[in-house]
């Protein structure tokens, strides 16, 4: 997933946004439809941006875990700009966990072989 950040002067509250675009289509997220999350020590690789927008016909969420091209970049532009945020905390809830190992794992799937031009042998 990558991140691209901007400004939006012309929005009517002066609100800042961030602008996500991944796979699935383009995201903005404000502060009242996602949150940071970090958490203390071993912990915080759970850290994670969370997204829900309410306002479709159907609920929209998901998570941007640490290991995300660009979540430090978009991290420290919703501290900056006063997103809601859950700092050092020393417990991560189980759909935390759950979305995590998904996230994971899908990642895994996609980085899961070994290109020709590393192996030395072309007959393996």
């Amino acid at each position: 997933m990558t991140s691209n950040l901007e400004w939006k002067p012309d929005n009517p509250d002066d609100e800042p946004q961030a602008k996500i675009v991944t796979n699935n289509g383009e995201y903005l997220l404000n502060r009242e439809n996602s949150a940071l999350f970090t958490f203390m020590g071993r912990l915080a690789l759970y850290d994670h941006i969370y997204y829900c927008d309410t306002e479709e016909p159907d609920i929209n969420s998901f998570f941007i875990f640490s290991f995300t091209q660009g979540f430090k970049k978009l991290s420290k532009y919703m501290m900056d700009n006063s997103f809601s945020a859950h700092l050092n905390m020393i417990e991560v809830g189980s759909g935390d966990v759950d979305a995590y190992i998904r996230s994971s794992l899908a990642d895994i799937k996609a980085t899961n072989y070994i290109p020709d031009s590393w192996l030395k042998d072309k007959d393996l």
